[in-house]
């Protein structure tokens, strides 16, 4: 009896000086407000909250999780559809004021009203973490009267809210903070969607958010360091990203239908990392950052620029702010392509199959690619929101087998190289595929095969005379093989001659008789060869012929002022050779002082 008092007193004594156990207080079961029960909740515990409207301005307290979403009874969790509304429009000012360590989890945050505290022109936001960093996560925060987020001196999280049609930027920070800013969705806002203030510098970690719609930039760095990852920022009022005066690294992020710039750098204290990116349909430019800091991006269609020059100096200048021209711009591996999205007027801006952007990114293994869908190819990075490290893998439709495709030439010569081509095969997917070549039928005698029958472009030598059987089959990164594809190639043995015509003068004057020769005639197999001559072109008043155009040596009286075209061709018995043509005109033009084409010349150039 002793023993079983002892371990009762030492369980309660152990309960007694041990940390307390965590609770959960619920609202409005325990306490009717939100604020009361945070009022008595301690580091480690949770208020959970029914769905309802709360008009209320409510002060996060340090290490608690304040978590909205839960149904009346406190079964089901679910803040999409049970709503736990805070309104801070009865009071004015901010509606949640951030802690250390806390969380706001779970609530649609709105009506934060206009200042009632002096001074700070955004405490009429919907958050407000001055000097503290909470996490704030699965928010909706919209209908505040300043910032969706103010943070000021701050290292808050901030992770897949849906903050939108706040009067002042969506998030709003300054003076040194340092967020991390992850899978929001940040739009219709009357300033940027992501906007930085005042020095000291801040730093900001932006990656795989949709920002769309404000009413300034997409993100207005100014300010500011750290990345922008991953992003898709779309049909901003100004530019898509705008970078101030210490460089960001802003890379593998689609910025698209932007009213100004895609990207703006103006950074003086170093140079951007801009990389990856695909930037299309903005309405001024592309990139403009002074010639400075930019490669492996796709661009296409900025500045109204709707069809496809990219060969052209002036074209290649509206894509990159006045700067680079149709030889430089692809000297740092940028690219100037439509990148063939599912579809944007629905903003999916996924690639299609065979979109320029796939593999054309940063070969470094650090920007490879890790998730297969939405990622396409291979492991290189695919440029644009879908490419790289910290796309978040996501579910694809069913599998379609690859198809083969095989360029190549009828006709080979026994000997020499002959070189197919894979490059034309597809997977409708966009799968990353691999290649096994086979010679399937070959002349008995031959003993030609494959250098490396796994590359895109293999290589054989038909030995033999004869029909030789190519056969390609095609498979997709997951193991699914396409119908093959057959060709045949005839290699043959007899090679064509080849033949040049000599002359002694090609410029002449009128009655002038002008002996023709054959330069160069060589039959590759040693056969004797027969030439024919033929008076190609003359003057349209000429009646000048070949004499002795069956032999070596034909012979051309000019008769008339203009330009005479012979043209020769060789036969070994069996081919012809190419034909080789020569020009003889006359140092005289016709009786008017005119050289016309094609009356009397046959090209500009003999005029």
């Amino acid at each position: 009896m002793r023993y079983i008092f002892f371990i009762l007193f030492t369980c309660c004594l152990s309960l007694s000086c041990g940390e307390s156990v965590a609770r959960n207080i619920q609202v409005p079961v325990e306490y009717p407000t939100i604020q009361q029960a945070l009022n008595v909740a301690e580091r480690g515990d949770s208020v959970h909250v029914a769905a309802g409207t709360y008009y209320e301005n409510v002060k996060l307290r340090q290490g608690v999780v304040l978590q909205g979403g839960w149904d009346k009874r406190f079964h089901v969790r679910d803040s999409s559809k049970h709503l736990s509304i805070i309104n801070g429009g009865k009071r004015g000012g901010w509606v949640v004021f951030g802690a250390d360590d806390a969380v706001l989890d779970g609530f649609v945050v709105l009506s934060g009203g206009s200042p009632f505290v002096a001074g700070g022109s955004d405490i009429g936001s919907g958050v407000y973490c001055k000097g503290t960093s909470p996490t704030i996560i699965n928010n909706i925060i919209k209908g505040n009267k300043a910032a969706g987020i103010y943070c000021s001196e701050s290292s808050a999280i901030i992770r897949d809210n849906i903050i939108s049609h706040n009067e002042k930027s969506g998030i709003y920070l300054e003076k040194g903070c340092s967020l991390q800013i992850r899978g929001n969705r940040i739009s219709h806002n009357r300033m940027a969607g992501i906007s930085v203030g005042s020095l000291p510098v801040s730093s900001i970690d932006v990656v795989r958010n949709v920002i769309h719609n404000n009413n300034r930039a997409g993100i207005n760095g100014a300010w500011t360091t750290g990345t922008i990852y991953n992003n898709i920022i779309y049909e901003n009022n100004h530019s898509g990203i705008r970078c101030g005066m210490t460089p960001m690294s802003i890379i593998n992020n689609t910025v698209t239908s932007n009213r100004l710039a895609g990207i703006i750098s103006t950074g003086t204290q170093g140079i951007p990392v801009i990389k990856n990116n695909i930037i299309t349909h903005n309405g001024k430019t592309g990139i403009k950052s002074e010639g400075k800091g930019y490669s492996y991006n796709l661009l296409f269609s900025n500045n109204a620029a709707d069809n496809l020059y990219p060969d052209y100096i002036w074209y290649a200048r509206l894509q990159f702010g006045g700067y680079e021209d149709e030889l430089t711009y692809g000297a740092a591996s940028n690219v100037i392509a439509d990148p063939l999205y599912v579809d944007a007027a629905a903003h999916d801006y996924h690639l299609r199959a065979g979109s320029p952007a796939i593999d054309k990114g940063d070969p470094e293994a650090e920007y490879n690619d890790l998730n297969f869908y939405p990622s396409l190819g291979t492991e290189r990075n695919d440029i644009g929101v879908y490419g790289g490290a910290l796309t978040i893998a996501e579910e694809r439709g069913v599998n379609d087998p690859p198809s083969a495709s095989i360029s190549f030439s009828l006709e080979a010569y026994t000997g020499d190289k002959v070189v197919l081509d894979g490059g034309e095969s597809l997977d409708p997917n966009g799968d990353a595929i691999t290649y096994k070549w086979q010679l399937a039928e070959k002349p008995w005698s031959s003993n030609a095969k494959f250098a490396d029958a796994k590359v895109e472009k293999p290589v054989f030598i038909p030995d033999v005379q004869g029909e030789y059987s190519v056969k390609l089959i095609v498979t997709d990164r997951w193991g699914m093989a396409g119908s093959p594809k057959t060709v045949t190639i005839r290699a043959i043995e007899n090679r064509p001659p080849t033949v040049k015509i000599g002359i002694h003068v090609s410029e002449v004057n009128l009655g002038d008789t002008v002996s023709l020769f054959v330069y160069e005639g060589v039959d590759p197999n040693g056969d004797s060869l027969t030439y024919e001559w033929e008076l190609f072109f003359r003057p349209s008043t000429s009646k000048a012929l070949l004499k002795n155009g069956e032999t070596d040596n034909p012979l051309l009286t000019v008769d008339t002022p203009g330009c005479y075209t012979i043209r020769l061709t060789a036969n070994d018995g069996e081919v012809d050779s190419d034909s080789d043509i020569a020009h003889v005109c006359t140092r005289q033009s016709s009786a008017d002082g005119k050289r016309n084409v094609p009356a009397d010349y046959p090209t500009i150039q003999s005029a």
